[in-house]
């Protein structure tokens, strides 16, 4: 799995108390569109974009997907770009 460390901006439900948290996904080693493959997301931050992620804390406490591994994209929203 990928480890992406992401800043909090706001949290709707669940611990405030982090600036930062580990997200723990799945993702393809190139980028390619295709039929019926997994849901798998990427991120890069040189894009500066936000999102709004739907999270379960996993017991080593890294975030995991509420929608689980295989399609991770249903809990990921990209909010765009901020300046």
């Amino acid at each position: 799995g990928v480890e992406t460390t992401f800043a909090v901006l706001s949290v709707l439900k669940g611990n405030t108390s982090t600036n930062t948290f580990v997200f723990h996904h799945l993702r393809e080693l190139e980028n390619k569109p295709s039929f019926n493959r997994p849901g798998l997301v990427t991120f890069d931050a040189k894009d500066k974009k936000r999102f709004l992620l739907f999270l379960k804390r996993e017991s080593d406490g890294r975030y995991a997907p509420l929608t689980g591994q295989t399609d991770p994209d249903g809990g990921v929203k990209d909010l765009g770009t901020y300046p």
